[in-house]
């Protein structure tokens, strides 16, 4: 079976609007957020706009899972454990 992608531009596919996290936001602010839109990942962007990095569901549940139990709420910054913006 073949695929086709029909767009000539990005423009074309990409979601409109999109919505990210910012680079102060909280590990927990960062799980409710994905848990309530669905997501398994997200932008992050500094104040200027700029994407930094993504966090991903992954991101969270190793950074969970390095943590000492029973620590709540967790108020570390997205910016510690999420995968860095790579640019070429």
């Amino acid at each position: 079976m073949s695929l086709t992608l029909k767009a000539r531009t990005a423009e074309e596919i990409m979601t409109p609007g999109p919505t990210s996290l910012a680079a102060t936001a909280t590990v927990t602010e960062a799980t409710e957020f994905l848990t309530a839109r669905g997501f398994g990942d997200a932008v992050v962007i500094d104040d200027a706009g700029r994407p930094v990095g993504v966090v991903t569901k992954t991101d969270v549940l190793v950074h969970a899972r390095q943590r000492a139990p029973g620590l709540e709420p967790d108020d570390t910054p997205v910016t510690e454990f999420m995968t860095p913006a790579v640019f070429a």
